[in-house]
Parts: C-alpha cells; sequence; structure tokens
C-alpha cells in the first residue's frame, strides 16, 4: 500500500506502518492509533477502508508531514542563512551549528566547504 509518498507494508501493524511517513515518528503513531481505537493487533489487512480514510484526513489536516515539513524545514534554514547570524553562518559554511566539537570530529565536512568555497570565489 502506498500512503503519503510511502510505502507501506500490508501486513505490518499500524503503528509502525504509521512512522514509514516522513514526520510521524512512535509516539505520534501510537497516538494517532490510541484516538481511532486500534490496538496492538491491528494490521493494515484487518482495518477496513474507512478507517484508513478517517486516518489519511486526520493526518493531513492536523499534522505537517513530507514536503510541508521539508519546506517548513528548509524556509527556516534559508531565514537564518539571509539573517547571517552566528547559526546562519556555521549553516552556511557547513560546520556544526548546536555547539559541538570541531577539532577531532566534522574534518570531512570542512574539507569540502574548503573545496567548495576555493572553487567558487576564484
Amino acid at each position: 500500500m502506498y500512503i503519503f509518498n510511502s510505502n507501506v507494508k500490508n501486513n505490518q501493524i499500524m503503528s509502525i506502518s504509521l512512522t514509514r511517513i516522513l514526520g510521524i515518528g512512535t509516539y505520534t503513531s501510537k497516538l494517532i492509533c490510541n484516538m481511532f481505537g486500534m490496538g496492538k493487533a491491528y494490521t493494515i489487512n484487518t482495518i477496513g477502508l474507512k478507517h484508513l480514510n478517517d486516518i489519511s484526513n486526520y493526518i493531513n489536516n492536523k499534522l505537517l508531514i513530507d514536503s510541508n515539513l521539508l519546506k517548513y524545514y528548509y524556509l527556516n534554514l534559508k531565514k537564518y542563512v539571509d539573517l547571517k547570524n552566528y547559526r546562519g553562518l556555521r549553516h552556511r559554511m557547513g560546520y556544526t551549528v548546536r555547539g559541538q566539537r570541531t577539532h577531532s570530529n566534522g574534518k570531512t565536512q570542512k574539507r569540502l566547504y574548503k573545496r567548495i568555497f576555493m572553487f567558487k570565489y576564484k
């Protein structure tokens, strides 16, 4: 079965199969299953089309998923880069943003940025 741009196996448990959708984790999938009265034993085969339509309508209306979630994420990233604050500059340079160590880790990323930067501005 194909739901929200993700392949879902028909014999998989419903709460696990919902986590295949980008933007839905285990906690959210369990909340959705409890909301619609599905326990651990329910698989996609055993659920009727009415329940599947109800679940997909709920997900579509209430949650940010798939391309909408990615668009929201990248717009926020672009906002930081355009503001040219510390966080945006670190994103633009490809360094770690949240205070991680770069002396021993992240050397590949720094090398990659150096090559791109030198190529762009020669």
